[in-house]
Protein backbone atom coordinates (compact mmCIF):
# COMPACT_ATOMS: atom_id res chain seq x y z
CA UNK A 1 0.00 0.00 0.00
CA UNK A 2 1.43 3.36 -1.06
CA UNK A 3 2.12 6.04 1.53
CA UNK A 4 -0.56 8.68 1.95
CA UNK A 5 0.33 11.42 -0.53
CA UNK A 6 -1.34 14.51 0.87
CA UNK A 7 -2.26 15.90 4.24
CA UNK A 8 -5.88 16.01 3.13
CA UNK A 9 -5.89 12.29 2.44
CA UNK A 10 -4.04 11.59 5.69
CA UNK A 11 -6.74 13.40 7.66
CA UNK A 12 -9.41 11.51 5.72
CA UNK A 13 -7.71 8.19 6.49
CA UNK A 14 -7.40 8.96 10.20
CA UNK A 15 -11.06 10.01 10.41
CA UNK A 16 -12.10 6.89 8.51
CA UNK A 17 -10.06 4.78 10.92
CA UNK A 18 -11.83 6.33 13.89
CA UNK A 19 -15.24 5.80 12.28
CA UNK A 20 -14.34 2.22 11.39
CA UNK A 21 -13.43 1.51 15.00
CA UNK A 22 -16.90 2.69 16.05
CA UNK A 23 -18.59 0.41 13.51
CA UNK A 24 -16.37 -2.50 14.48
CA UNK A 25 -17.41 -2.11 18.12
CA UNK A 26 -21.03 -2.00 16.98
CA UNK A 27 -20.67 -5.31 15.12
CA UNK A 28 -19.09 -6.96 18.16
CA UNK A 29 -21.76 -5.60 20.49
CA UNK A 30 -24.61 -6.74 18.24
CA UNK A 31 -23.20 -10.25 17.80
CA UNK A 32 -22.67 -10.56 21.55
CA UNK A 33 -26.34 -9.58 21.97
CA UNK A 34 -27.42 -12.25 19.44
CA UNK A 35 -28.55 -9.53 17.03
CA UNK A 36 -26.99 -11.05 13.95
CA UNK A 37 -28.92 -9.37 11.14
CA UNK A 38 -28.30 -5.84 12.49
CA UNK A 39 -24.63 -6.83 12.82
CA UNK A 40 -24.63 -7.71 9.13
CA UNK A 41 -26.10 -4.33 8.23
CA UNK A 42 -23.39 -2.53 10.19
CA UNK A 43 -20.70 -4.75 8.68
CA UNK A 44 -21.86 -3.60 5.25
CA UNK A 45 -20.93 -0.01 6.14
CA UNK A 46 -17.56 -1.16 7.45
CA UNK A 47 -16.94 -2.87 4.11
CA UNK A 48 -17.80 0.33 2.24
CA UNK A 49 -15.30 2.25 4.36
CA UNK A 50 -12.40 -0.01 3.46
CA UNK A 51 -13.29 -0.02 -0.26
CA UNK A 52 -13.27 3.78 -0.38
CA UNK A 53 -10.12 4.10 1.71
CA UNK A 54 -8.18 1.69 -0.51
CA UNK A 55 -9.03 3.75 -3.59
CA UNK A 56 -8.36 7.17 -2.03
CA UNK A 57 -5.07 5.97 -0.53
CA UNK A 58 -3.85 4.71 -3.92
CA UNK A 59 -5.29 7.64 -5.90
CA UNK A 60 -5.75 10.78 -3.77
CA UNK A 61 -7.62 12.54 -6.60
CA UNK A 62 -10.48 10.08 -5.99
CA UNK A 63 -11.28 12.05 -2.85
CA UNK A 64 -12.81 14.63 -5.18
CA UNK A 65 -15.09 11.93 -6.58
CA UNK A 66 -16.21 11.04 -3.07
CA UNK A 67 -16.90 14.72 -2.39
CA UNK A 68 -19.03 14.96 -5.56
CA UNK A 69 -20.96 11.85 -4.55
CA UNK A 70 -21.61 13.46 -1.17
CA UNK A 71 -22.96 16.55 -2.92
CA UNK A 72 -25.15 14.24 -4.95
CA UNK A 73 -26.59 12.86 -1.72
CA UNK A 74 -27.28 16.43 -0.62
CA UNK A 75 -29.04 17.12 -3.91
CA UNK A 76 -31.34 14.13 -3.49
CA UNK A 77 -32.11 15.15 0.08
CA UNK A 78 -32.94 18.71 -0.93
CA UNK A 79 -35.19 17.59 -3.77
CA UNK A 80 -36.97 15.37 -1.26
CA UNK A 81 -37.45 18.29 1.11
CA UNK A 82 -39.23 20.22 -1.63
CA UNK A 83 -41.98 17.60 -1.58
CA UNK A 84 -42.57 18.13 2.14
CA UNK A 85 -45.51 20.42 2.92
CA UNK A 86 -44.67 23.92 4.12
CA UNK A 87 -46.53 23.25 7.36
CA UNK A 88 -44.06 20.46 8.17
CA UNK A 89 -40.93 22.58 7.56
CA UNK A 90 -39.26 25.24 9.69
CA UNK A 91 -40.11 28.75 8.48
CA UNK A 92 -36.65 29.39 7.03
CA UNK A 93 -36.79 26.26 4.83
CA UNK A 94 -38.69 27.76 1.92
CA UNK A 95 -38.80 26.57 -1.68
CA UNK A 96 -36.65 29.56 -2.65
CA UNK A 97 -33.95 28.69 -0.11
CA UNK A 98 -33.89 25.09 -1.31
CA UNK A 99 -33.71 26.16 -4.96
CA UNK A 100 -30.83 28.49 -4.16
CA UNK A 101 -28.75 25.61 -2.81
CA UNK A 102 -29.84 23.27 -5.60
CA UNK A 103 -28.72 25.79 -8.21
CA UNK A 104 -25.17 25.45 -6.89
CA UNK A 105 -25.17 21.68 -7.41
CA UNK A 106 -24.56 20.35 -10.92
CA UNK A 107 -26.65 17.59 -12.46
CA UNK A 108 -23.58 15.38 -12.99
CA UNK A 109 -23.24 14.73 -9.27
CA UNK A 110 -24.66 11.42 -8.07
CA UNK A 111 -24.97 9.81 -4.66
CA UNK A 112 -22.66 7.30 -3.02
CA UNK A 113 -21.96 4.38 -5.36
CA UNK A 114 -20.52 1.26 -3.70
CA UNK A 115 -20.14 -0.44 -7.10
CA UNK A 116 -17.83 2.37 -8.21
CA UNK A 117 -15.52 2.00 -5.22
CA UNK A 118 -15.48 -1.78 -5.42
CA UNK A 119 -14.52 -1.58 -9.10
CA UNK A 120 -11.83 1.05 -8.57
CA UNK A 121 -10.32 -0.91 -5.67
CA UNK A 122 -10.28 -4.17 -7.64
CA UNK A 123 -12.75 -5.83 -5.28
CA UNK A 124 -15.67 -6.65 -7.55
CA UNK A 125 -15.61 -10.26 -6.39
CA UNK A 126 -16.14 -9.08 -2.81
CA UNK A 127 -18.89 -6.75 -4.03
CA UNK A 128 -20.70 -9.51 -5.90
CA UNK A 129 -20.50 -11.93 -2.97
CA UNK A 130 -20.07 -10.51 0.52
CA UNK A 131 -21.52 -7.06 -0.14
CA UNK A 132 -24.60 -8.36 -1.94
CA UNK A 133 -25.19 -10.87 0.83
CA UNK A 134 -25.03 -8.11 3.45
CA UNK A 135 -27.54 -6.06 1.44
CA UNK A 136 -30.26 -8.45 2.56
CA UNK A 137 -29.72 -7.32 6.15
CA UNK A 138 -30.08 -3.65 5.21
CA UNK A 139 -33.42 -3.70 3.38
CA UNK A 140 -37.00 -4.79 4.09
CA UNK A 141 -36.95 -7.38 1.32
CA UNK A 142 -38.71 -10.73 1.17
CA UNK A 143 -35.34 -12.41 0.64
CA UNK A 144 -34.40 -11.53 4.22
CA UNK A 145 -37.57 -13.19 5.52
CA UNK A 146 -36.75 -16.57 3.99
CA UNK A 147 -34.42 -17.44 6.84
CA UNK A 148 -37.22 -16.82 9.34
CA UNK A 149 -39.56 -19.31 7.70
CA UNK A 150 -38.30 -22.93 7.72
CA UNK A 151 -40.15 -25.32 5.44
CA UNK A 152 -40.61 -29.08 5.30
CA UNK A 153 -40.05 -31.45 2.38
CA UNK A 154 -43.35 -30.28 0.89
CA UNK A 155 -42.21 -26.65 0.95
CA UNK A 156 -44.75 -25.91 3.69
CA UNK A 157 -43.85 -23.32 6.31
CA UNK A 158 -43.49 -25.13 9.65
CA UNK A 159 -42.83 -22.23 11.98
CA UNK A 160 -40.92 -19.03 12.54
CA UNK A 161 -37.31 -19.00 13.64
CA UNK A 162 -36.02 -16.63 16.28
CA UNK A 163 -32.31 -17.37 16.01
CA UNK A 164 -31.79 -16.22 12.44
CA UNK A 165 -28.19 -15.56 11.49
CA UNK A 166 -26.61 -17.31 14.46
CA UNK A 167 -24.37 -19.31 12.17
CA UNK A 168 -23.08 -16.04 10.64
CA UNK A 169 -21.95 -14.56 13.96
CA UNK A 170 -18.37 -15.92 13.94
CA UNK A 171 -17.86 -14.94 10.30
CA UNK A 172 -19.14 -11.43 10.96
CA UNK A 173 -16.68 -10.99 13.82
CA UNK A 174 -13.72 -12.25 11.82
CA UNK A 175 -14.66 -10.18 8.77
CA UNK A 176 -15.12 -7.05 10.87
CA UNK A 177 -11.76 -7.46 12.58
CA UNK A 178 -10.05 -8.17 9.25
CA UNK A 179 -11.55 -5.05 7.67
CA UNK A 180 -10.64 -2.91 10.67
CA UNK A 181 -7.08 -4.22 10.58
CA UNK A 182 -6.77 -3.26 6.91
CA UNK A 183 -8.14 0.22 7.56
CA UNK A 184 -5.80 0.84 10.49
CA UNK A 185 -2.81 -0.28 8.44
CA UNK A 186 -3.67 2.29 5.78
CA UNK A 187 -4.42 5.03 8.31
CA UNK A 188 -1.10 4.44 10.08
CA UNK A 189 0.79 4.93 6.82
CA UNK A 190 4.56 5.26 7.13
CA UNK A 191 4.29 6.34 10.76
CA UNK A 192 3.93 2.76 11.89
CA UNK A 193 7.12 1.35 13.38
CA UNK A 194 8.65 -1.90 12.00
CA UNK A 195 7.72 -3.97 15.06
CA UNK A 196 4.09 -2.91 14.92
CA UNK A 197 4.05 -3.45 11.16
CA UNK A 198 5.18 -7.04 11.73
CA UNK A 199 2.39 -7.48 14.27
CA UNK A 200 -0.15 -6.15 11.75
CA UNK A 201 1.14 -8.60 9.15
CA UNK A 202 0.95 -11.50 11.60
CA UNK A 203 -2.58 -10.56 12.64
CA UNK A 204 -3.64 -10.31 9.01
CA UNK A 205 -2.37 -13.84 8.41
CA UNK A 206 -4.29 -15.05 11.46
CA UNK A 207 -7.46 -13.44 10.11
CA UNK A 208 -7.11 -15.30 6.81
CA UNK A 209 -6.57 -18.56 8.67
CA UNK A 210 -9.63 -17.94 10.86
CA UNK A 211 -11.81 -17.18 7.86
CA UNK A 212 -10.75 -20.42 6.20
CA UNK A 213 -11.46 -22.41 9.37
CA UNK A 214 -14.88 -20.82 9.80
CA UNK A 215 -15.74 -21.55 6.16
CA UNK A 216 -14.90 -25.22 6.70
CA UNK A 217 -16.85 -25.41 9.95
CA UNK A 218 -19.85 -23.65 8.42
CA UNK A 219 -20.17 -26.39 5.82
CA UNK A 220 -20.97 -28.90 8.55
CA UNK A 221 -22.89 -26.58 10.86
CA UNK A 222 -26.54 -27.45 11.48
CA UNK A 223 -29.04 -25.15 13.09
CA UNK A 224 -32.36 -26.11 14.65
CA UNK A 225 -35.24 -24.86 12.45
CA UNK A 226 -37.07 -23.38 15.41
CA UNK A 227 -35.79 -21.42 18.39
Amino acid sequence: MQALQTEKVRIFAMATGRRALTYFRAVVSLVESNLYEPAGAVLRVLLELVLVLHVVNDSPEQLDVLAKQSLGENRKALKGLKTVSLDSRPEWLTDDSIEKVLSELTMEQSGFNAHYWADKSGNMETYNTMYRRLNAFSHASLVALDAYLPVNAKAEIIGVRGDVGRESGPQFLVSASSILLGILQIAAGEDIDPIRREKFTAMAAEQVSLQEQIALESDSLTVSPLS
